[in-house]
C-alpha cells in the first residue's frame, strides 16, 4: 500500500530544493551590480530569501525524525534511517572530484580532493550532509527526550540552543560550532509541527514580512557578526516561513494547465517534485555551473529567476532519471 503522504511537507521539500538553487544563483550574480541600483535590490532580495533553504532542510529532518517513537531500537533506527546519507555521501563525493578534476578546470586534482574529503566536502552542496549526519547520530536520544519534555520545556529548550548558536561565537572568535548553530532548527521543525494551538495565518504573515524586511536590512552586518543561517533575522523569517506552510490547505482538485500538464493538479505536481528534491539539492551544481555559460543571453532584469528554474528543472530530469536506475537509487 503506497505510504500517504503530508502534502504540506511536500511543498516544503520541493521550496527548499528551489530556494537552494536561487541561493546559489543570486550569489553568483551578487557582486556583478552596483549597490542601491534595481538590479541590485531584484539579486539581493534573491539572495535574503533563499537563506531560508538550509533551516527548511534541518526543520523537515527535525520534524521526522523527532517524531520517531521514543523506544526504537538504536540499531533499527541507524540502519534503516541513517542509511540515505552515507550513500549519496560517499557517490556524490566521488562524482564531484571526478567533475572537477577532468571537467571543470584543471585546478583542481581528483585524488587530492578525495584525500582531502574525511574534512572537506569536495563540493560546497555537500557541506549540508557533513553537518546533518551528528544530528542524525543523536536524533534518537533527542527524541526521547522530547518526549517527556512538557510544551514549554521544549520551547525553552529550542531558544536556548539558538541563543548558543548566536552569541558563543561572537564571546568565543574560534568556538566549533559546525551541526551545533543548527540545533534550533532541528528542535523548531519538531515542536511547531507538534503544537496544534491556533495560530492564524495573519498573525504567522506578520511575522514573516517583519522578519523578512529585518533581515534584509541586516544582511550585510550580519556578514560580519554572524553566520548568515544563523542570523537573528533569518531565524526569524525561516520559521514563520515554515509555520505558515505548515498552515496552507492545497487544493486537491485544482488543476494546472491541462495543454501543458495533462490536467495534473496541483497536489500532483508538488507529490511528483517532492521525492526529486534531496537529488535536486546534490546535483543542481553541476547544471547550475553550465547554464551559467548562458546567462548572457538572458535580461539581467531576470537574469537570476530565470536561471534558476531551468537548474531546477534540468536538476529535477537528471534525479529522475537516476532514480530510474536499479544501482543509482540509493543515491539520491
Amino acid at each position: 500500500m503506497p505510504t500517504v503522504r503530508d502534502p504540506r511537507f511536500e511543498l516544503i521539500r520541493v521550496t527548499m530544493a528551489f530556494l537552494v538553487i536561487l541561493d546559489h544563483t543570486a550569489s553568483g550574480a551578487f557582486s556583478l551590480y552596483a549597490p542601491g541600483t534595481v538590479l541590485w535590490g531584484i539579486t539581493y532580495t534573491s539572495y535574503t530569501y533563499a537563506h531560508w533553504a538550509v533551516p527548511l532542510f534541518v526543520m523537515i529532518s527535525g520534524k521526522f525524525l523527532l517524531s520517531l517513537r521514543p523506544n526504537i531500537p538504536l540499531v533499527e533506527f541507524y540502519c534503516i534511517r541513517t542509511r540515505k546519507i552515507p550513500i549519496p555521501l560517499v557517490f556524490w563525493t566521488v562524482v564531484y572530484a571526478i567533475w572537477k578534476g577532468y571537467f571543470l578546470s584543471n585546478s583542481h586534482n581528483t585524488f587530492e580532493l578525495l584525500k582531502k574529503a574525511y574534512i572537506e566536502p569536495t563540493c560546497g552542496s555537500l557541506w549540508y550532509l557533513y553537518m546533518i549526519i551528528p544530528l542524525y547520530f543523536f536524533a534518537p536520544f533527542f527524541s526521547k527526550l522530547m518526549s517527556v519534555c512538557t510544551l514549554r520545556e521544549r520551547y525553552i529548550f529550542m531558544i536556548g540552543c539558538f541563543v548558543m548558536s548566536l552569541f558563543l561565537p561572537t564571546v568565543i572568535p574560534y568556538f566549533p560550532l559546525g551541526f551545533l548553530g543548527y540545533w534550533g532548527f532541528f528542535f523548531a521543525g519538531y515542536i511547531f509541527s507538534e503544537d496544534n494551538r491556533t495560530k492564524t495565518i495573519t498573525l504567522i504573515t506578520i511575522i514573516l514580512v517583519c522578519g523578512t524586511i529585518l533581515t534584509y536590512g541586516t544582511t550585510c552586518i550580519s556578514l560580519r557578526y554572524f553566520k548568515i543561517a544563523r542570523n537573528p533575522f533569518t531565524i526569524v523569517g525561516s520559521i514563520a516561513f515554515f509555520m505558515l506552510m505548515l498552515r496552507i490547505k492545497i487544493p486537491e482538485k485544482v488543476f494546472l494547465s491541462r495543454r501543458f500538464f495533462k490536467g495534473f493538479s496541483i497536489s500532483q505536481i508538488i507529490n511528483r517534485l517532492a521525492p526529486l528534491s534531496f537529488g535536486i539539492y546534490l546535483v543542481h551544481e553541476i547544471w547550475l555551473r553550465w547554464v551559467y555559460q548562458y546567462s548572457f543571453l538572458l535580461p539581467d532584469s531576470i537574469k537570476v529567476i530565470s536561471l534558476a528554474c531551468v537548474t531546477f528543472a534540468l536538476s529535477a530530469m537528471t534525479t529522475y532519471l537516476i532514480l530510474k536506475i536499479p544501482y543509482l537509487r540509493q543515491t539520491v
